[in-house]
């Protein structure tokens, strides 16, 4: 067969499908197989993640016909253990790792700040980064990526969710919260502003049972946010047997959706615009020059995360 394409995988769900989103686009490129190293998962993800986060979502082949193969090989929780205690041993295990795992002994390309340097790759390779952009998922949708995702199989609170509400008529609101996201002042959330503003520009009132609250941290949110958004919105508090492509799929079923500064959520926005949903964004997503996933797609709606003004001429 022709070379494939390795990718390696880092972080939560949402990281990963921007980096498969890479992946699955330069397979079709090449019209080639893709092979997903998933390895480090457990030791870069804050999240529950210990492999393959997107695995329970059904995925075309490439170009229809090209495969996409995991390695299945999951960094093991006493090696995670030691890796966390030196940084110098774990980046020393992940560089084993990344020539380990370079089966075809491929070029390695490691993330650039600009997406066209990703889209002049001429050869292929094994790919290192998050490349978190939308222009390339974009572009892999046309070799088959999905522009709505769609589980193998429901869980069973997924089912019963989905089949109480009507979920078409409603919006999910999504706060991040848990530490990970509080210590990571590069990346910093959206005050209430931003989401009242959100829910009006929706033509919903926040005391409504039309508003389903999503969060990391729902108790939290819970005792943050119940006496603004008071006794007919629902805090939806999952099962903790719950996986995050699950909660994933069932924040994707809304109407609309208010989205937190979060990968995991704009993912789910992914699939509410492509069926026809509204999506607000909090911007900016960086608060550094550091290259995150800003280049949102054009129908959706950016609002300031501070003052909750709308930007439509927001382009970085």
């Amino acid at each position: 067969m022709n070379q494939p394409i390795i990718l390696k995988l880092e972080g939560g769900l949402g990281n990963q499908l921007f980096e498969f989103a890479a992946g699955y686009y330069l397979a079709g490129k090449f019209d080639t197989d893709l092979i997903l190293d998933q390895f480090g998962i457990p030791l870069t993800n804050h999240m529950r993640e210990k492999g393959l986060g997107f695995g329970e979502y059904e995925w075309p082949k490439i170009n229809g016909h090209n495969n996409i193969i995991t390695l299945p090989e999951v960094m093991g929780p006493k090696l995670v253990k030691l890796a966390q205690t030196s940084h110098i041993l774990q980046r020393g295990i992940l560089k084993y790792r990344m020539h380990k795992s370079n089966l075809f002994h491929l070029p390695i390309y490691k993330e650039t700040e600009s997406d066209s340097d990703f889209f002049k790759i001429n050869q292929p390779a094994k790919l290192h980064g998050n490349f978190q952009s939308w222009s390339i998922v974009e572009e892999a949708t046309k070799f088959g990526f999905p522009r709505t995702f769609m589980l193998k199989s429901q869980s069973k609170w997924v089912k019963e969710f989905i089949k109480d509400i009507d979920q078409k008529n409603s919006v999910a609101v999504h706060f991040r919260l848990g530490k990970d996201s509080v210590d990571n002042i590069a990346f910093s959330q959206p005050n209430i502003n931003y989401y009242l503003k959100a829910l009006e520009m929706l033509n919903f009132d926040s005391n409504s049972k039309d508003v389903y609250v999503f969060s990391d941290e729902i108790d939290l949110a819970r005792e943050r946010f119940s006496s603004i958004f008071g006794n007919m919105c629902n805090f939806v508090d999952p099962p903790l047997t719950e996986s995050p492509a699950q909660k994933q799929y069932l924040l994707s079923q809304f109407g609309s959706i208010v989205c937190a500064n979060s990968t995991f959520c704009s993912w789910a926005g992914w699939s509410i615009s492509n069926s026809g949903g509204r999506v607000i964004v909090p911007i900016p997503f960086s608060d550094t020059s550091k290259k995150g996933s800003r280049d949102f797609p054009d129908n959706w709606t950016l609002l300031s995360k501070s003052s909750g003004r709308q930007l439509p001429d927001y382009a970085s």
